[in-house]
């Protein structure tokens, strides 16, 4: 998911997309080509005190501040894996629901909360309508606005 697929003959880049009915090419322009989003599944504390974040696309990568939580997402740049921009799970961000019913949709989280089995779950705003849907299965996109292009 938001992997980035470069078509040489065409000249053209695509980003693969959760939707309804499973996942899409997307055409996006070349400034965006280089950059994903990943969500944060997991982080470990290493010996001489770095962090590894793991990350949804199995993914990890090495840092040495303490300042990411796991449902957090990273803008990354590829291939170097530089953190571009740390975007945190909080009400009010924007982000795209990955399965499901909704699946395809971009939300703005309102509340994060404990739900059945204490598993946690998100009350998220599509238009006008609220959803309830499992915490992982939200990938946060922005604050105000996506980071990158996914529709």
């Amino acid at each position: 998911m938001f992997d980035v697929i470069f078509v040489p003959k065409l000249n053209e880049s695509y980003r693969i997309v959760p939707t309804s009915y499973g996942l899409d090419l997307l055409k996006i322009n070349k400034e965006e080509s280089n950059l994903k989003i990943c969500k944060i599944l997991n982080k470990t504390t290493l010996k001489g005190g770095r962090i590894q974040l793991n990350l949804n696309d199995g993914k990890n990568i090495l840092v040495s501040e303490d300042k990411y939580k796991t449902g957090d997402s990273l803008l990354i740049e590829l291939p170097s894996l530089k953190i571009v921009q740390h975007i945190p799970l909080e009400n009010g961000c924007i982000g795209i629901i990955t399965k499901g019913k909704n699946s395809g949709k971009v939300c703005t989280v309102e509340k994060i909360y404990k739900g059945e089995f204490k598993k946690p779950k998100v009350l998220c705003k599509i238009g006008e309508e609220k959803v309830e849907t499992p915490l992982e299965y939200l990938v946060v996109l922005g604050k105000e606005k996506p980071l990158i292009t996914v529709m």
